[in-house]
């Protein structure tokens, strides 16, 4: 089995670094992206920290006036052309109204699923974030792990969430949240818990 090594060579041309790899141009990562994609993280551990703590109530406060918060369905699709997910049925479909809604009730003694609460952790990587009009776009994957009383066997999902941020005096706000989840099946005993 033969190893063919790579050459790299880097060029700088107008405070623009250029990465040639094997003959391909590769444009390196700017200042200006890294720091960019460092507020979108330190805003997305932010909120996971703030679910994950139950503070539900401050949560909230990091939702835009104009928020959607959307999780459609999914469906398995036996031809890869497909569309999984619908657009017509979602588990989330929220404004701030709604989300509000959501957060107050489980201060109620109604919140049966919520007594005792569960504890949740959140796992967010493989952020990206780009600024286009105002309005930063990131991508990023979700891991929520849930553990419900004293059940030995935690919940979890994985996914994708797409969101629409915005800066504000008070710091970064999100606008829209589509979460694209990987199981048809959710594996929640109650979807009690925001992702």
């Amino acid at each position: 089995m033969s190893t063919e090594s790579v050459s790299t060579e880097s060029v700088s041309t107008e405070n623009v670094s250029t990465e040639y790899v094997s003959g391909v141009q590769i444009p390196a990562t700017t200042l200006e992206q890294v720091l960019l994609e460092h507020e979108v993280t330190a805003f997305l551990v932010t909120e996971s920290n703030l679910i994950d703590a139950g503070d539900l109530d401050s949560w909230v406060t990091l939702m835009a006036d104009d928020i959607r918060y959307v999780m459609p369905v999914r469906s398995t699709r036996y031809s890869r052309l497909s569309e999984e997910f619908s657009t017509t049925s979602f588990i989330y479909d929220d404004d701030l109204y709604g989300l509000k809604m959501r957060v107050a009730r489980l201060h109620t003694r109604f919140a049966w699923a919520e007594d005792p609460a569960s504890r949740n952790r959140h796992f967010v990587s493989n952020i990206t974030a780009s600024e286009v009009g105002g309005l930063i776009r990131s991508t990023s994957n979700v891991m929520l792990v849930r553990s419900r009383l004293d059940d030995p066997v935690s919940e979890t999902l994985t996914g994708e969430r797409r969101d629409v941020l915005r800066r504000t005096p008070d710091g970064l706000r999100l606008v829209r949240r589509e979460i694209y989840m990987d199981q048809t099946v959710m594996q929640l005993s109650a979807v009690t818990t925001f992702i």
